[in-house]
C-alpha cells in the first residue's frame, strides 16, 4: 500500500521503480510494452534491469529496505554463462544485506507496517533461495538452524494490497504467499536429506515428508485447492502451488520410479508419476487459457522434472499408456517453450537432454520447428541430433563424478551413425540411459532453470562464439 501511496505522490524509490518496471515489461501486455516505446519486451527487460542496477552500484538508495526490495527483483535477472552479476549474486547481496538488518531474528508478534514488511522481505528472500538454489544446485545461502524468525501469517499482509484490489484477491495472495514459503521449507529438507553429497532419503523420513505435503494440502482453504467440482477451474495461485507441491512429490519417490531394484522394490515410485500427471494437466489448463507464461521461474524447474519422468514412462511402455505418456512429454515440452516468452532462457538442460535420449524416443517427442529452435536440438525426422562422440559413463545415481569427467570422449559410437529402431545410439540399456540421465541432473546442473541470452543495448543477441577458443 505504501508503493501505491508513494508512486501517486511522486516520492516513489527511483531504484525501486526501475526494479519493479524490470519485472512489469516481463507479463505486460503487447499494447502497455509498445506504449513504453523502448523496443521488444526482453530490450525493455535489459534496459529497466541496468538502471536499477546502476543506481545501486553508485548507492542511489539511502533506505537499507528498499535496497533489499530492488535486490530481490533484480535477483530475477538471468546473466550470461560468464557473467558475474547473476541471479545469485543479486540474492546474496539481498540476503547480506537483510542479515545485517536482522531480518533472519525474531522480533515477537508483528505490529507495525514496517515489522510485517519486514517480514514479507525476509520470507520472500528465502523462498527464493530455497527455489534458486535447487534450481541451480548450488547450496543453500540460508541454514534454518541460523533463523528463528516467525512464520509468515496472512495477517503479516494487513498493509500490503492496494485499496482498491478487492478482499477476495488480496486473501487470496497472502494464502500463497504463505503456502509457497511452506513448500519452500519442505523443498530446502527434502533436498538437504536426499540430495547432498554422501545423502540417502530413509523409508522413513520419505512417509514423514510425504506426510507434511498431505497436511499441508489440507489446510489450504477451499479457494486454494485445485480439484473443485463445482464448474469452477482452479485460479491461477492455485495451480502455481500444486505445481510445486507435486514436484516435491517427484523429488521424494522419483528414484522408485528409476532407482535400483532395492529401491524399486522399496518406494512407490508410481506417485511420482501420478504427480508428474496432475502436473501435466495442470500445464494443460494453463497453456489453454493463456496464463502459464505468467508463471515463476521455478516453474521451468518442475516442468523440467515432470518432463523426465513421462519420458521414462515413454521408453517403457507400450501401446496406448505410450501414446498417452509421449502427449504428456510434449504438453511438457510446450509449456517449457511458453515459460521461454517470459523468462528468455536458453534451455541448455534441455539440449543435452535430447541428446542421451535414443532416437526413437527423441523423434517420437518432436514437436513444431519452433520449439526445437528454442531448445537447440536439430529436426528429429531422421536426420543426426548432433555429431558428438559420447561416452558410456558410470550410471550410478549417487555419482558424484560431474559432467566434465562424464563427457570426456571414449570411443563411443557418434549420434550420426545408424541406429536400430528403437535401441540407444550407445551401448546402453535403457536403465543404464535412465540412471545416467538422472545422475546427471542431480549433480551438474540439479534441476536448472536455464540460462539467460546476452543481450547488447540494441537489442541484439551477442554473438559468443568466440568464446569456444578460451
Amino acid at each position: 500500500m505504501d508503493v501505491w501511496n508513494q508512486h501517486s505522490q511522486g516520492t516513489l524509490s527511483v531504484q525501486l521503480l526501475q526494479a519493479m518496471l524490470f519485472i512489469g515489461v516481463l507479463h505486460c501486455d503487447e499494447d502497455t510494452l509498445q506504449a513504453l516505446a523502448e523496443g521488444t519486451r526482453h530490450r525493455a527487460k535489459y534496459i529497466f534491469y541496468n538502471r536499477a542496477k546502476d543506481l545501486y552500484d553508485a548507492e542511489y538508495e539511502p533506505k537499507k529496505l528498499t535496497v533489499i526490495q530492488s535486490l530481490f527483483l533484480m535477483s530475477f535477472w538471468r546473466a550470461g554463462a560468464l557473467l558475474e552479476k547473476d541471479t545469485r549474486h543479486w540474492l546474496g547481496a539481498a540476503i547480506c544485506l537483510a542479515q545485517s538488518k536482522a531480518l533472519h531474528r525474531s522480533h515477537g508478534a508483528a505490529d507495525s507496517k514496517v515489522e510485517k514488511l519486514r517480514k514479507r522481505i525476509w520470507w520472500s528472500l528465502y523462498t527464493r533461495d530455497r527455489q534458486c538454489a535447487a534450481a541451480l544446485g548450488l547450496p543453500n545461502r540460508l541454514r534454518d538452524e541460523d533463523c528463528d524468525s516467525e512464520p509468515l501469517e496472512e495477517s503479516d499482509f494487513e498493509h500490503a494490497f492496494s485499496p482498491g484490489l478487492s478482499r477476495k484477491a488480496a486473501h487470496d495472495y497472502a494464502t500463497y504467499a504463505v503456502g509457497i514459503t511452506e513448500l519452500a521449507q519442505l523443498l530446502g529438507q527434502i533436498v538437504h536429506s536426499a540430495y547432498l553429497p554422501n545423502k540417502t532419503l530413509s523409508g522413513g523420513y520419505r512417509e514423514h515428508m510425504k506426510e507434511k505435503l498431505v497436511e499441508w494440502k489440507q489446510r489450504l482453504p477451499p479457494a486454494m485447492q485445485p480439484d473443485r467440482d463445482i464448474g469452477e477451474p482452479p485460479s491461477f495461485l492455485a495451480n502455481m502451488q500444486y505445481l510445486a507441491h507435486n514436484n516435491l512429490l517427484i523429488l521424494l519417490y522419483r528414484h522408485g520410479y528409476i532407482g535400483t531394484e532395492t529401491e524399486l522394490r522399496e518406494v512407490d515410485g508410481s506417485i511420482a508419476l501420478h504427480a508428474a500427471a496432475r502436473n501435466t494437466r495442470i500445464v494443460e489448463d494453463m497453456l489453454s487459457d493463456g496464463t502459464l507464461r505468467h508463471g515463476q521461474i521455478h516453474v521451468i524447474t518442475n516442468l523440467f522434472n515432470t518432463l523426465c519422468i513421462h519420458t521414462i514412462q515413454l521408453r517403457r511402455s507400450e501401446g496406448s499408456t505410450r501414446k498417452v505418456s509421449e502427449l504428456r512429454a510434449k504438453l511438457c515440452l510446450h509449456g517449457l517453450q511458453e515459460l521461454q516468452k517470459t523468462w528468455e532462457v536458453t534451455n541448455w538442460v534441455l539440449q543435452l537432454f535430447f541428446q542421451y535420449l535414443d532416437r526413437t524416443t527423441a523423434a517420437s517427442l518432436r514437436v513444431q520447428d519452433d520449439t526445437l529452435a528454442i531448445l537447440g536440438a536439430s529436426k528429429l525426422s531422421g536426420e543426426p541430433i548432433q555429431n558428438l562422440h559420447l561416452p558410456v559413463p558410470s550410471v550410478s545415481p549417487s555419482s558424484q563424478g560431474g559432467l566434465n569427467s562424464a563427457l570426456e570422449y571414449s570411443g563411443a559410437p557418434s549420434l550420426s551413425e545408424p541406429a536400430a529402431a528403437g535401441s540407444t545410439p550407445w551401448s546402453w540399456t535403457s536403465d543404464e540411459a535412465n540412471h545416467f540421465l538422472f545422475s546427471q541432473i542431480e549433480n551438474e546442473f540439479a534441476f536448472g532453470e536455464g540460462e539467460m541470452f546476452e543481450w547488447t543495448q540494441d537489442g541484439i543477441p551477442l554473438d559468443t562464439s568466440s568464446l569456444s577458443a578460451w
